[in-house]
């Protein structure tokens, strides 16, 4: 009874070994994905040279209006000197 226990015992352990490793090159994979996905979207910046065209954006502008609902969201563009 107790050898049966105990080879019982070693497949259910095998079994989650196998399963860990394969969460843990699971989730390897997801964060490699999640962290090419997040550098291509927040690594590359603008490239403004001079002569170019830009809008100023009224976010951080403190106008006195009651409601900024109706409100532009781009004030105008811009020449860069």
């Amino acid at each position: 009874m107790s050898e049966i226990d105990n080879q019982l015992a070693r497949i259910i352990i095998d079994k989650i070994k196998d399963l860990y490793k394969k969460l843990a090159e699971e989730l390897q994979f997801v964060a490699e994905r999640n962290i090419y996905y997040y550098n291509q979207k927040y690594s590359q910046k603008p490239i403004l040279k001079k002569r170019n065209k830009v809008y100023l954006v009224r976010k951080n502008i403190n106008i006195k209006k009651p409601s900024d609902k109706l409100d532009y969201k781009k004030l105008r563009l811009f020449k860069i000197k």
